[in-house]
């Protein structure tokens, strides 16, 4: 979180330091185009890792309220209905929210850089020829 926060900081000083040096015009020029888009893709992997610690999170609280709920001072199991349906039930919510998780980062962790490096070619392609 701190390294993200530190980008988008950096990345907003050296975008104003460039636009302050640069010829003030009344258009928008590509110097501006590129600093408002590298503004906006690490304030996306801002909002990424925030959304992941939330279903950090959410795993976590949903784990302590399971295992409040099965400790033997508030609720009695008898050992034939130990691995019943009920019991398997249960647990198939946290088999499906990490399952849900890990494709959500990994989808991230592929779409981000991809996506960047589509834009950087197509900007430089678009702007040098």
């Amino acid at each position: 979180m701190t390294l993200c926060i530190t980008t988008v900081l950096t990345i907003c000083t050296m975008y104003s330091a460039t636009r302050n040096d640069a010829p003030a015009t009344s258009y928008f020029k590509a110097i501006d185009l590129f600093g408002v888009i590298n503004i906006t893709f690490v304030f996306a992997v801002l909002l990424h890792y925030t959304n992941i610690l939330r279903f950090f999170s959410k795993g976590k609280l949903a784990a302590a309220v399971k295992s409040q709920a099965r400790s033997p001072l508030t609720q009695v199991v008898p050992k034939e209905n130990a691995g019943s349906p009920q019991e398997e039930e249960q647990r198939a919510p946290d088999a499906d929210f990490a399952k849900r998780s890990a494709k959500y980062d990994g989808i991230a962790k592929v779409l981000f850089p991809l996506s960047y490096l589509l834009f950087v070619v197509a900007f430089f392609l678009y702007y040098a020829v």
